[in-house]
């Protein structure tokens, strides 16, 4: 699913959240995999002067609407990964090297609270125009077979022109500035870059099992695995609200669709109001 064909798949639209969240529960309980490309362009290194964004400080500037909503995507991205691993599925997050993503509060609380496995690689030897270093993030460990190799400069050079029929510019843009500082930004082909090839494409599809069979799943002795789910929501604590994800207004076009049906023994457990 692309958002760029399908605008009602936003997910920081209530809508949106919600479609991701509904298929995520139909997952198969045998194994599945939710793979997601997030749009990346208020996380990457050509963005660092417009959002602010650092390792010192990830969030950016969050006062500015587009790194607002980008944050938003980022914590209900990492809702949908604690989703996607409590109905047994398999997740796995692509982005391009310099992303901030996974530095951001919401994906650091995944990782401090699962196994998640990560992966470098060049995109070049999927076939890409351009070197394209990339990262994957996942909760399997057979992440680590999309690693094909290291990438010699004189590689590239030797099959770029082959690679790029249609002539098309560098994704980057960069020069000196009179101060002598170096200075870079995106070109109208850096877009091209995002789009995977169909080199790409057959080799998640050729690790599809692998990927299912080698996620971690919860212990038969634990303990969560023999409670109810009434009787986890009720043990839970509320102290952190993940304002980031903005779940109120979620939570509000929820209790606003006719075709909600509230079973009546959960009715006691959740608030008449917001």
């Amino acid at each position: 699913m692309d958002i760029l064909q399908c605008a009602a798949l936003d997910v920081t639209t209530s809508g949106g959240f919600g479609a991701f969240l509904t298929a995520t529960m139909r997952g198969d309980r045998k194994g599945w995999l939710h793979w997601l490309g997030v749009h990346c362009s208020s996380f990457v290194m050509t963005s660092r002067g417009s959002t602010g964004r650092s390792m010192a400080n990830p969030e950016g500037c969050s006062d500015i609407p587009a790194v607002e909503s980008a944050n938003k995507m980022a914590a209900r991205v990492a809702l949908l990964l604690l989703a996607t691993s409590a109905f047994l599925g398999t997740w796995v997050v692509e982005q391009p090297k310099s992303s901030l993503l996974f530095q951001l509060s919401p994906l650091q609380f995944v990782c401090e609270r699962m196994q998640v496995f990560k992966c470098q690689f060049w995109m070049w030897h999927y076939e890409s125009r351009t070197p394209k270093p990339t990262v994957l993030w996942s909760s399997s460990r057979a992440i680590a077979k999309f690693w094909m190799g290291s990438l010699k400069r004189a590689q590239v050079r030797a099959e770029q022109e082959k690679r790029n029929p249609g002539k098309c510019g560098p994704p980057v843009k960069r020069w000196i500035d009179k101060e002598g500082r170096q200075r870079f930004k995106g070109t109208f082909d850096l877009r091209a870059t995002g789009q995977y090839t169909a080199a790409f494409g057959k080799k998640i599809a050729s690790e599809l099992h692998a990927l299912k069979q080698f996620t971690p799943r919860p212990s038969e002795h634990d303990e969560l695995q023999n409670l109810d789910a009434m009787t986890i929501w009720s043990a839970w604590g509320w102290e952190d609200l993940w304002p980031m994800a903005d779940m109120t207004e979620f939570v509000k076009y929820l209790y606003g669709s006719k075709a909600l049906k509230i079973p009546a023994e959960w009715a006691p457990l959740l608030p008449r109001e917001l």
